[in-house]
């Protein structure tokens, strides 16, 4: 405990003594978040009913007020409860209660809120002057502290003492003389923290998330050195969360069969709670020897709390764990460096099977130091913590598997992989509604067309749930179909209208179509009631002149749709987005866009998927996001006939064991095509780190993709999983996609990054040209920069059969 946090205790254990009370919280400023936060609390069986963070502004509760206008306030729970009845479930009792700040009128750095379990209480001029002498008192002493460089940052989760109800009462329990105080002032901080945590999982509905709540609430509030969590994963467990653990232990223990003898297991498959504690030494003084007696009767005593607690459960229909048996060590033993927290000294674990349904589904492993053994006498309380959190993650874990389904549905919805073609770069990004696994009906596509052109599409189908994403699918399907039997821009969406009508689904969708030529730069645009482009030409001007607007699909079958004809400058930058993009500031949609775009493209260096991801970034940090958000970015780069000789592709089967080799052969191939021999050992590292981690790790097609510019040379890989791959140090998770790779890949190339493509996502990266000499027109039909054709070279050096079609190579 810090000085600060004995001076606040010894303050609010004085208080609750002196008048009375069920509890006094003590609260400090937390600058960042505008919060009164609780840092200390005291309190007693009926004093749970705290809030723990409280908005400065919110003049519903008396400890802002008070804060905020620096006397003394009293309210009371009707008061309290009719602005946010949502915390009737902290305190299911009428109370009162009464604030006053700490320290300086002009400045305060917290307030006092002591609470009394009746109601409309009024409180005695002596109560009143004793409550805020003893702020005064306090806040004077916080003051000093902080002057000599004491933090008065509050903690994560408050430090929770009881009142020794042994001094009030007097009652004595079991021959040992233990007071039954003593009990209560162990008992009734866990009960807080376990009261308190029920209320923050109740809307939870991530199992990730759950697991941090009880991680932080148990370390910090039961004074724990160690916690692990695990669920039942078929035959194994999988750890889903843990603190304080060494990483040997956790590799141990991730992935352990259920038949194979530990803790956890035999919690799991015995459905019993296991305490195993570190060997006595065996010097053990006379004096240890009567704390040993006293630790047995408080064992004997917990054991039939928790017989009796066991018993109720079961009467009640509710899934019961068998008591420990505490003092006999566990047949299998924990390592020795089970925890890491640097202190050297083992651990009492307590090791509890997490129960839903009558079976077991999980486990959850708590480490104390020996001076905090009693918590682990407190059986029911942990029964009781086993029961909350099995009952949780049974519910995360059925959200998580529907909220899976969602997701991999709308990915098999979108485009496995967007191509990519010469004299266009395209990136896409999509981010789904935060409404928990509701499916949405937006969606992009790229298609190559049959004349040359290329066609950029982006949809919204109105409402977010299967029927919207079967719709959607309908949709992308019939756009494709038209599209490629050649039809213009119009003529598509009047067909897919009409589509729509017939389908008789009652929704409609909103739709733009480009059409870009690439060898002449003309685009035509089509948009049946969605958001217009935003077309940014290279010197930063953007298209004003308005474009033709049709109704919305599947309203009117007869509808008229018209194209606008646009020529497009080389370095052209198109925007196509759908609502979730839009702002909800009272500007126009365009105008909300461009700002973003504008914003992004400031310090991006014209990188296409940097721009995407920071205009993509604002909409994924929103906690509430209430529309899906689609984003299709198309720089068009100049005519294709030219573009052409500098961009090549190859294609890898996620089951072809000759990938790599294929793939580094591809890249000397090209690299010695357009004279940058000097590039192909780095080039050839590098593709191979990347595709072996694609075909590996991410069990995907994997598409490669080469582009020479004046002054680099830029590689793409894309694939079909949706996971970002991410660097990684060599003892992190071994299946982890990218790991060692990508740090390579981070180090040696100019530039690189990793972002979302169609279904899967793009792992790219740069190598600066020698001299940044501008880009040599390979020579014609494949020939080598001797004019030797294809056929006489030697056979490692010719291309990879697939890359050859009638004695040439293969373009985009």
């Amino acid at each position: 405990m810090t000085d600060r946090d004995g001076v606040l205790s010894a303050t609010a254990a004085r208080v609750l003594s002196d008048l009375g009370a069920s509890a006094v919280t003590i609260y400090l400023y937390d600058d960042p978040s505008r919060q009164l936060v609780a840092s200390v609390a005291a309190v007693t069986p009926l004093g749970t009913g705290s809030v723990e963070r409280v908005p400065v502004d919110d003049f519903a509760y008396a400890s802002a007020t008070s804060y905020q206008t620096g006397g003394i306030v009293t309210a009371h729970s009707v008061q309290e409860l009719g602005n946010h009845p949502e915390t009737a479930v902290f305190a299911p009792f009428p109370f009162t209660v009464t604030s006053v700040p700490l320290g300086p009128r002009e400045r305060p750095l917290g307030a006092m809120s002591t609470y009394w379990p009746q109601m409309f209480r009024k409180l005695t001029d002596d109560e009143r002057g004793y409550l805020r002498k003893a702020a005064a008192t306090t806040g004077q002493e916080l003051e000093r502290l902080a002057s000599v460089g004491v933090s008065m940052t509050p903690p994560v989760v408050p430090h929770v003492i009881a009142s020794d109800a042994g001094e009030a009462t007097g009652l004595t329990t079991g021959l040992s003389g233990t007071r039954q105080g003593d009990r209560t002032a162990r008992t009734t901080p866990l009960i807080y923290h376990l009261h308190k945590l029920a209320n923050a999982l109740i809307g939870t509905v991530r199992t990730e998330d759950a697991a941090d709540l009880a991680l932080e609430r148990v370390i910090e509030g039961f004074h724990a050195r160690a916690m692990a969590i695990t669920l039942t994963e078929g035959d194994r467990l999988r750890v889903i969360g843990a603190r304080g653990c060494s990483r040997a232990f956790l590799r141990e223990l991730n992935g352990r069969p259920l038949g194979q003898p530990s803790l956890e297991t035999d919690a799991v498959t015995q459905m019993r709670q296991i305490v195993q504690r570190p060997d006595l030494d065996e010097d053990t003084d006379d004096g240890a020897d009567a704390d040993d007696a006293d630790d047995a009767d408080a064992d004997a005593r917990a054991d039939a709390d928790a017989d009796d607690a066991a018993a109720d459960a079961r009467a009640d229909g509710a899934d019961a764990v068998r008591p420990a048996d505490a003092l006999r060590s566990a047949a299998a033993v924990r390592p020795a460096d089970a925890h890491d927290d640097g202190t050297g000294s083992a651990c009492v674990w307590a090791v509890l099977p997490l129960l839903a349904g009558g079976h077991a589904i999980g486990s959850c492993s708590i480490g104390f130091s020996q001076e905090r053994t009693g918590v682990v006498n407190e059986h029911s309380v942990l029964i009781a913590l086993a029961t909350l959190l099995g009952q949780t993650f049974e519910r995360t874990r059925l959200y998580d598997s529907r909220h899976s389904l969602a997701q991999k549905l709308q990915q098999a919805l979108l485009p496995r992989m967007l191509p990519q073609m010469a004299g266009v770069l395209t990136t896409t990004r999509y981010v789904p509604t935060s409404g928990g696994i509701e499916l949405g009906g937006d969606w992009y596509d790229l298609i190559n067309l049959p004349d040359g052109r290329i066609a950029a599409v982006i949809g919204d189908v109105q409402g977010h749930n299967i029927s919207a994403a079967v719709v959607m699918g309908q949709l992308r399907s019939a756009v494709r179909a038209y599209a490629t039997e050649g039809h213009d821009p119009a003529t598509v969406a009047g067909r897919t209208n009409r589509l729509l009508v017939e389908l008789d689904t009652d929704r409609f969708a909103t739709c733009c179509l480009v059409w870009l030529d690439p060898d002449t730069g003309i685009a035509e645009i089509v948009s049946a009631g969605h958001h217009q482009p935003l077309i940014r030409f290279p010197d930063g001007r953007y298209h004003r002149d308005g474009l033709e607007v049709g109704i919305p699909l599947g309203i009117e079958p007869e509808a008229d749709y018209r194209a606008t004809r646009i020529r497009l400058d080389p370095g052209t930058l198109l925007t196509l987005y759908t609502d979730g993009l839009v702002g909800t500031d009272g500007r126009p949609d365009d105008e909300t866009v461009r700002l973003a775009l504008e914003d992004a493209l400031t310090g991006a260096g014209g990188e296409l998927e940097t721009i995407g991801d920071r205009m993509i970034s604002g909409i994924s940090e929103r906690p509430a996001r209430a529309d899906d958000s689609a984003l299709l970015l198309m720089r068009y780069e100049g005519a294709s006939a030219q573009a052409q000789l500098h961009v090549r592709r190859l294609s890898i089967h996620r089951r072809d064991l000759q990938g790599v080799r294929r793939a580094r052969q591809f890249l000397r191939e090209w690299l010695h095509s357009v004279e940058l021999t000097d590039l192909t050992q780095d080039a050839e590292l590098l593709a191979s780190e990347v595709v072996t981690n694609a075909l590996v790790h991410g069990d995907s097609d994997v598409d490669i993709h080469v582009r020479r510019y004046p002054e680099r040379v830029r590689i793409e890989v894309r694939d079909s999983d949706p996971h970002l791959a991410l660097p990684a140090a060599a003892l992190a998770e071994d299946e982890a996609e990218g790991g060692r790779g990508l740090i390579i890949v981070s180090a040696m190339a100019s530039a690189w990054g990793n972002s979302p493509s169609g279904r899967g996502k793009t792992v790219w990266f740069e190598l600066p040209t020698p001299d940044g000499d501008e880009p040599r027109t390979p020579p014609p039909d494949g020939r080598t920069p001797d004019g030797r054709p294809p056929e006489d070279r030697p056979p490692e050096d010719r291309p990879p059969e697939d890359l050859v079609a009638d004695g040439r190579p293969v373009d985009v």
